[in-house]
């Protein structure tokens, strides 16, 4: 996955004190997070900062393709901080995404608050966390100005 899958917009409230901000995760298999909530860019700055130390602590776990869909919601329900997506972020409430070694391979489980199945992409967790890493850094420069 070449192109960053981060869908992202900032703005100023009308007063211009506080920026807000939209983002959503956009992958070839499904759309993760509420891309029309809107969210303080200091809340997701924080959220993403993290996300990024708990990618740096990430563990991949075995599974096969027959156990994913039992496997995902038990490891996130297990401990919330397994989840690879920003907490405390309402347009990600209830979505579910963590990293899996399936066959040999790195792939990232994703599910929708709103979906009653699972959807795995092709992605490592390395590249992952270069994109929110990068993300973050997007939204620090917007506070700058």
């Amino acid at each position: 996955m070449s192109k960053s899958f981060v869908r992202l917009d900032t703005f100023f409230s009308n007063d211009k004190k506080h920026i807000f901000s939209r983002c959503q995760f956009v992958f070839p298999s499904t759309t993760i997070g509420d891309y029309d909530q809107t969210t303080l860019t200091n809340t997701l700055i924080v959220a993403f900062e993290d996300l990024t130390t708990r990618l740096n602590n990430y563990h991949l776990k075995k599974c096969t393709l027959k156990n994913i869909n039992t496997e995902l919601p038990l490891l996130i329900s297990h401990n919330i901080r397994n989840s690879c997506l920003p907490i405390g972020v309402e347009s990600f409430d209830g979505d579910q995404a963590a990293f899996f070694l399936i066959e040999h391979e790195e792939k990232i489980a994703l599910k929708p608050w709103n979906s009653n199945s699972i959807t795995l992409e092709n992605l490592s967790l390395l590249k992952f966390k270069y994109e929110i890493i990068k993300t973050t850094e997007k939204l620090k420069n917007k506070k700058l100005f």
